[in-house]
């Protein structure tokens, strides 16, 4: 038998099982899933609101009784402002239970509550006016009458539906225990069988692979290191005859390959930097590292040999034009430097020839402007405008009057000698 048919069949069995176990997960973990949304998102946030409702009607009450009780009509507007916040957060988590109560037990708790509700707020809507008025002898009387009875009537209810949703948490809760206790058993179970499967197929397996397949660890291993002179032969007719006879093709090939790298390496130090690996007798990725070896050489020696050119042409007084060419990295770096260097030289070429064709038409006075060079190229024409000077000061001391004129008889120069 192949051992693609062993695998088959044993990947398969354990698949099913695998199968069922996936299955069955997702199955529970989608019931424990929709009771925790239940627990988080239903129960708990109801719990929450309901308690939030009462915490607010105690404050409330509070509000409501010190600004009943203080004179300061300022500290009594001041409880009142507070007294407006607790009944929008009540009325926020009432809209929010209503949103969210969709059981019938659940609704009906939360109908009377707003029956409950409404004679309450009518109850201190009342108080609230006889505040506005300033009138409180009516309000013992309010107080002490259907609005006291329907504030702890409202409570009450509000601790209904407390205790209905802890009840209805507390069977959530239960109900996933329950559920997760049968999926932890199951999967035991199949878990267990699962594994006495997978011990038997492995044992099976092993006995008639390991020894060609240790072969070919044994050898990858040599090779992942370095070493080409390793054992490949086989006897067997599986796949692990193929897989040995495709290592035995692999390191032909990357010994071939590092024989052609070394060729090249060679043709380099004996400077003979034209030679190339012969990318068109490989394949794939080794076909690119070829390629690649032989572009990395022609991005460096091109390089080299344009600056090689320009410097031989500016050191026989050539100036070439500046390298257009797109370089990276450290050539370009090399390019910008020849190009700046180009401009120096032409720049000085250009002052000094100003120079010279403004002597020979006799403007004597005209100088290059030094400061546009850096270093010598400074220093040498400075020291040419400087030597115009001196001739132009002996000019001037000559005892005799000297002038010079073009072809028009224009003067260009005249120097400071008087005659009298």
């Amino acid at each position: 038998m192949k051992i693609g048919t062993k695998l088959t069949i044993s990947y398969a069995t354990l698949g099913l099982f695998l199968l069922v176990m996936i299955i069955l997960g997702i199955y529970v973990s989608n019931q424990l899933n929709l009771k925790i949304q239940a627990l988080t998102y239903e129960h708990f946030r109801k719990t929450t609101w309901s308690n939030e409702v009462i915490d607010n009607l105690k404050s409330a009450a509070i509000y409501l009784r010190n600004a009943i009780i203080t004179k300061n009509l300022d500290l009594r507007k001041l409880e009142l402002e507070k007294l407006k916040g607790t009944r929008a957060t009540v009325s926020s988590r009432l809209d929010s239970l209503t949103l969210y109560v969709t059981d019938s037990k659940g609704k009906s708790l939360l109908n009377d509550l707003v029956a409950i509700r409404k004679k309450y707020s009518d109850g201190r809507n009342q108080i609230l006016k006889y505040l506005e008025e300033n009138n409180l002898e009516p309000i013992e009387n309010v107080l002490f009458g259907d609005f006291g009875y329907n504030t702890n009537l409202y409570i009450e209810k509000i601790s209904e539906i407390i205790r209905y949703e802890t009840e209805e948490f507390n069977k959530t809760a239960k109900q996933s225990e329950e559920l997760y206790e049968a999926q932890l058993r199951t999967m035991i179970i199949l878990g267990v069988l699962a594994i006495l499967v997978t011990i038997f197929i492995s044992i099976y397996l092993t006995k008639s692979i390991t020894t060609p397949i240790r072969k070919a660890v044994d050898a990858a291993n040599k090779i992942a290191n370095g070493f080409m002179d390793v054992d490949l032969e086989v006897k067997t007719k599986d796949e692990t005859s193929d897989l040995l006879n495709s290592m035995k093709i692999m390191r032909n090939n990357i010994k071939s390959l590092v024989e052609e790298i070394h060729k090249i390496e060679i043709a380099a130090i004996n400077g003979h930097l034209d030679s190339r690996g012969r990318e068109d007798e490989y394949n794939g990725e080794y076909k690119n590292i070829i390629k690649g070896l032989n572009e990395t050489l022609d991005a460096i020696i091109k390089p080299l040999n344009v600056t090689a050119e320009y410097i031989d042409r500016i050191s026989k007084g050539d100036i070439p034009p500046k390298i257009v060419e797109e370089y990276r990295g450290d050539f370009n770096e090399i390019k910008n430097n020849i190009n700046q260097c180009i401009d120096a030289i032409n720049l000085l070429i250009r002052d000094t020839y100003e120079l010279v064709d403004n002597t020979s038409e006799g403007k004597i006075t005209y100088r290059a402007n030094g400061t546009r060079h850096l270093g010598d190229f400074r220093r040498l024409i400075e020291g040419i405008n400087t030597s115009l000077d001196r001739l132009v000061g002996l000019i001037d001391n000559m005892p005799l009057p000297v002038q010079i004129v073009d072809r028009n008889n224009n003067v260009l120069y005249k120097n400071q000698i008087e005659l009298d």
